[in-house]
């Protein structure tokens, strides 16, 4: 996948899973060096954060997979 469609994901993920009130969920998507994202998420193990590089993914599917299998 490419950075805009990774990136665009998460955003989405972001506001459908929005943790800021809520006890679980995803905090903030934030873009690092390198072509790199950052999501930042709250669950019972507190605030972590899952750095997601585009292309390591092939499919939408199996990123938003990965990322929810992590949070919840």
């Amino acid at each position: 996948m490419n950075f805009m469609e990774t990136k665009e994901i998460l955003n989405r993920l972001l506001f459908e899973f929005n943790g800021h009130n809520q006890e679980t969920g995803i905090l903030k998507v934030t873009e690092g060096m390198n072509g790199c994202l950052y999501i930042e998420y709250k669950n019972e193990q507190g605030v972590n954060t899952i750095k997601i590089n585009s292309h390591d993914y092939d499919s939408a599917g199996k990123l938003v997979k990965d990322i929810l299998n992590k949070v919840f």
